[in-house]
């Protein structure tokens, strides 16, 4: 609340508290004793007074700028069921480095009241700051282990805002045309045989090379790539991730074998690849068959050209000698709830994001204008449209997957050193040795700081 308009919410809230009756509480259950429940039956919101004045004001910053109607959406419709509450939305805006703006807000005394967090650094950085929502409502609906990117000892710290997967999106038709079998690839050596086969058939497929690999882009190699290899070193247990002063490097020639495959077989300079021409120029210009990408990239596709976002599909991501044929996946970003705000901000903060998961109109905001993967239980089957999605989805259900660990590197480790010595590497800048051995001890060097 800025400082001209303390005075002005003071004086609302004083009034409200004589003229209305407080909101109604949440369940006090113990996350760690929570009971099976049905979401046909949880408790939505607190229902409004009719009639009563807006005087609940809550500051929301949230990091997707693509999302921004979704939630400005969202917060309206619910401040029509609650209408002693307002929701205030902000998002981060594009190029906007969420981070950096939101340290900021915090440091500054202007705190958002819901706002978003993804690493497990920043869960321990701002946990005196943070509700504990072990007891929330929607905790109990949370899906299997997506909550453990937000756990600190045994309490709970942030709800997941969605669930996001990353492998191979691939160009159904051309590989069709190519007759090749998809279900057949479970292995790197199945999958470098069809790169091959579709190598041989470019003319007759009309495609400059099988891939657009993207060596420009760091947070796509150095991140989500580097997951699919890494998290398999930590068990795919995050926390472990997280507490861990080295990095063995297990599976790295595994990935140095993916990443030559990509670059021999991708258009040229890889060096001058980034996400956007990888997938607008190369993919769905049909140039190339293969990209490597995220669930999150149908949107846009669908955006760009309809006809071709459904003729796409994801493959599994095989790690060669290890986990062959599925999906690395996980929770990128959680909703947190301040702790220093007012008790009837922090209410109101908690019934919005039940209201948002677990009520009927919440739920439909969820398919209709997010169109992400929920991370609850108690959605439909079908509330999942896009053919990613569906893939990662059921991987995720059957717990089919590659957890996401990344979000435990060291700070900075993963983009700026070993994302940007992927690119040194495509661009012979590097030997692998190098990149393996100044991976280790960057690792090794930032976790005992």
């Amino acid at each position: 609340m800025r400082p001209n308009k303390k005075k002005l919410f003071c004086f609302l809230t004083a009034t409200a508290l004589f003229l209305m009756p407080g909101c109604k509480g949440m369940p006090e259950n113990q996350f760690l004793s929570l009971p099976t429940a049905s979401p046909e039956n949880a408790t939505a919101s607190p229902q409004s007074t009719e009639g009563s004045q807006k005087i609940t004001e809550i500051n929301l910053y949230q990091y997707k700028p693509e999302y921004n109607d979704a939630v400005d959406k969202a917060a309206t419709e619910f401040s029509k069921e609650n209408e002693e509450i307002e929701i205030k939305v902000k998002s981060a805006r594009d190029g906007e480095d969420y981070m950096t703006t939101l340290k900021t807000l915090i440091n500054s005394g202007d705190m958002p009241h819901i706002f978003n967090l993804g690493r497990l650094s920043d869960f321990n950085e701002f946990k005196d700051k943070l509700m504990d929502l072990s007891d929330l409502e929607l905790t109990q609906f949370a899906m299997e282990a997506s909550l453990n990117g937000a756990a600190i000892g045994d309490k709970i710290y942030g709800v997941p805002y969605f669930i996001e997967g990353f492998g191979f999106v691939y160009n159904r038709e051309l590989f069709e045309k190519a007759s090749i079998d998809v279900g057949a690839i479970d292995n790197f050596m199945a999958f470098e045989s069809a790169v091959k086969e579709l190598d041989r058939m470019k003319e007759t497929l009309k495609i400059e090379a099988v891939f657009a690999f993207p060596a420009k882009d760091f947070q796509i190699t150095g991140l989500h790539m580097s997951n699919v290899f890494i998290s398999a070193e930590f068990g795919g247990d995050i926390v472990k991730a997280y507490q861990s002063k080295n990095l063995e490097f297990k599976y790295a020639e595994a990935l140095k074998k993916m990443i030559d495959l990509q670059m021999e077989y991708s258009v040229k300079p890889v060096k001058d690849i980034d996400s956007r021409k990888m997938v607008e120029e190369y993919f769905i210009g049909k140039k190339v068959a293969i990209i490597q990408q995220g669930n999150w990239i149908h949107h846009t596709i669908e955006t760009i050209d309809k006809d071709f976002a459904d003729k796409i599909d994801m493959l599994p991501y095989p790690i060669e000698g290890l986990r062959e044929c599925c999906n690395s996946a996980g929770v990128p970003m959680y909703w947190v709830i301040s702790d220093t705000a007012d008790e009837k901000v922090r209410e109101g903060a908690r019934s919005f994001l039940n209201w948002l998961y677990l009520s009927e109109n919440g739920k439909k905001i969820i398919e209709e204008d997010f169109m992400f993967i929920p991370a609850y239980r108690g959605f439909a089957a079908d509330t999942v449209k896009d053919p990613l999605g569906k893939r990662i989805l059921a991987q995720y259900s059957a717990r089919n997957i590659i957890p996401y660990v990344f979000p435990s590197y060291p700070d900075d480790w993963g983009i700026n050193r070993f994302g940007a010595d992927i690119y040194r590497y495509a661009n012979g800048e590097l030997a692998w040795d190098e990149v393996v051995s100044n991976a280790r001890e960057a690792w090794n060097k930032l976790r005992q700081q």
